[in-house]
């Protein structure tokens, strides 16, 4: 139990209670004050500005608590007193206390809230504490709530849910001693095998910097408590470091101890792709609700026809079941990650789960074994740039990214290269990004020269990259009839696309506006008729390539690769703006919408707006709306999945 002096806790905050319009305050010296008794002057108010801040002093005003003590004259309106100030009956002081015997290990954590009314003559306190525990003997866990009277024991499948609800402090303005959790910690190592091997200290607390230390603490504690668990853990540990080991643990859904058990997973590989096996049904389903028809594998007779056919997966190499569907003449061929286990190279090469989960929805335009082969020749971090990069793309095959990889990896390339000498550092700096180069001394950055081979290339340029000139060109290809083998597949670097499409832009513009994008608007005009909207949506059909290029160019998305799926009547895109007051400056201002069009009519399948983003709840709502009013057909898949259904 934890004994804490609650008068000393008085002594270091204010207590404010509101009851409709009336207020009263219990000052740290204990003294209750109120509009009769408060020393303070409703015409004077002493305002504390910075001299460093250029701030607007009518804001000041509306915040300022202008209150004096009548007993210890301490004035609340200055800003190191209002710091005091707390509201009542609400819980606000979090305090930690280790208990250690032969028998158990103990860290407690009680949280404190004031309680008044108008009519109390002085503030009162109420307590709630809770705690973890381990029986040192049985290396067993356990667990009391707030709200229980009595322990629970817990395993492994419960370990993240309950540390993460008892380290949570997100009402507490306040947590003292916290020292007591590095003790606990200190001693719960003693028990945890291997812990003297496992760069803990290292791997997690250089993660602290600009986060609440609790946090920290909190992923350590799961880390030796899943070990206690499950010792076998401490291999994931030792082979990739702690933070992949917090980082399998935060993103699997871990199963009991009974069930890794049974199976006999002991080695790093086993444990990761028995995790992987249950987590692989979850992506699974991500990537199926978000490619809808996306296929792999397609095909289509010559006559465009639905054909009946019986597909021999063993010719692709399958093993198990795979995912078959039939839609418009085409038959989809996905593979079942459930059946796949994770290569040893791929396991090497992850820096941490979510590498993995980010590589493996690549499955949704390749297979699983060409993926892996991408792995073994490019950077992972690089693949999984470039994945962010095309996700949205309706092109994607291994045909395309044997073309995409080398454009993307020469804007790259030139990305940190201005001349092929060698640079200053703060050059390379410049156009690298500050994070390529490390240890070097900023006081020397222009006399030390730095070889250009020498800095990593940073893929988070990537997110620069624009499609435009290629999606550009393949749009004039299909609309001269050109062959894309002869010349522009072979194409691997930006100043190439650049004069390719140069050059049949002249081809090109020798066509007249309506010969060359006649289907495109003949097909598009049809859907003028979506625009007419009386709401706070301002609706624009992307009728011409130009208008669907220029747009794609401003949102910085893929969206000039659907110009042929538009022109072959199968498809139509939107711009959105939002016209309403309500509009937050956290909310983008204009976003674009896609609509798969069959034989029923259209079907929403995409709202995006800059680089991707995906837009506010207020606005798919809003989108959600609109579409029932044009009788639209929708799913609530993610980019209209509504996040916070309170609001």
């Amino acid at each position: 139990m934890i004994d804490i002096d609650l008068k000393e806790i008085k002594k270091h905050f204010c207590f404010h209670h509101l009851e409709g319009e009336s207020e009263i305050y219990f000052c740290s010296c204990g003294k209750k004050i109120t509009k009769e008794n408060n020393k303070a002057k409703e015409d004077e108010i002493t305002i504390e500005l910075d001299e460093d801040l250029d701030e607007d002093i009518m804001d000041k005003f509306d915040s300022t608590i202008n209150v004096i003590c009548p007993k210890c004259k301490v004035n609340y309106s200055k800003s190191k007193n209002l710091k005091k100030i707390k509201e009542s009956n609400s819980y606000f002081y979090g305090y930690f206390k280790c208990y250690n015997n032969d028998d158990e290990l103990i860290l407690y954590k009680k949280k404190i809230k004031s309680s008044c009314t108008l009519k109390s003559r002085y503030v009162n306190f109420k307590e709630l504490e809770s705690y973890i525990s381990i029986n040192k003997k049985e290396k067993t866990i356990f667990y009391k709530s707030y709200e229980k009277s009595k322990k629970i024991e817990f395993n492994l499948d419960e370990l993240l849910f309950i540390l993460e609800k008892f380290y949570n402090s997100e009402e507490l303005s306040v947590l003292d001693n916290l020292v007591e959790i590095h003790y606990f910690l200190n001693n719960l190592a003693g028990l945890v095998v291997d812990s003297k091997n496992m760069d803990i200290v290292e791997n997690l607390m250089s993660q602290m910097l600009g986060k609440p230390g609790v946090d920290i603490m909190m992923k350590i504690n799961t880390i030796f408590f899943g070990i206690i668990c499950y010792s076998n853990l401490s291999t994931i540990a030792l082979t990739k470091g702690t933070v992949f080991l917090y980082d399998m643990m935060y993103s699997c859904k871990l199963p009991n101890v009974s069930v890794l058990s049974d199976e006999n997973v002991t080695s790093p590989i086993n444990i990761f792709n028995f995790l992987v096996s249950l987590e692989n049904e979850v992506i699974q389903k991500e990537i199926d609700s978000e490619t809808l028809e996306d296929e792999k594998f397609v095909y289509k007779s010559k006559d465009g026809k639905s054909k009946s056919i019986f597909y021999d997966l063993k010719r692709w190499g399958f093993k198990g079941d795979s995912k078959i569907s039939i839609s418009d003449g085409k038959i989809n061929v996905r593979e079942d990650l459930k059946s796949k286990s994770v290569s040893k190279f791929i396991f090497n090469k992850i820096e941490k789960f979510d590498d993995y989960k980010n590589l493996i929805k690549f499955t949704k335009f390749i297979t699983y074994e060409e993926l892996i082969g991408l792995v073994m020749k490019y950077d992972i971090q690089y693949i999984i740039s470039l994945f962010k990069l095309v996700e949205f793309r309706d092109d994607i095959n291994m045909v395309s990214l044997k073309q995409i990889i080398p454009l993307t990896l020469d804007f790259l390339r030139n990305r940190k290269s201005i001349t092929s000498k060698a640079y200053t550092l703060g050059i390379v700096k410049k156009f690298a990004g500050i994070g390529s180069l490390e240890d070097l001394n900023s006081a020397n950055l222009e006399d030390e020269p730095t070889k250009l081979e020498d800095v990593e290339l940073n893929y988070s340029f990537l997110e620069q990259f624009s499609f435009y000139n290629y999606d550009d060109s393949i749009r004039m290809i299909s609309g001269l009839n050109w062959d894309r083998n002869k010349e522009f597949n072979k194409i691997k670097t930006i100043s190439e696309i650049n004069s390719y499409h140069d050059k049949i832009v002249e081809h090109y513009n020798m066509l007249s506006d309506e010969e060359k994008n006649e289907k495109f608007k003949k097909f598009a005009k049809k859907f003028k008729y979506l625009e007419d909207y009386d709401g706070n949506l301002k609706i624009k059909l992307l009728s011409t390539p130009k208008m669907v290029l220029n747009a794609a160019k401003d949102l910085k998305n893929c969206a000039g690769s659907y110009i042929t799926r538009i022109s072959k009547g199968r498809y139509i895109l939107m711009m959105i703006y939002d016209k309403s007051n309500e509009r937050g400056l956290d909310e983008m201002k204009e976003f674009m919408i896609g609509f798969n069009v069959n034989q029923s009519g259209l079907e929403f399948e995409q709202l995006k707006g800059v680089c991707n983003r995906l837009t506010s709840d207020r606005q798919k709502k809003k989108v959600m709306k609109y579409l029932e009013d044009k009788d639209i057909s929708y799913k609530e898949v993610r980019d209209l999945k509504v996040l916070d259904k309170e609001r």
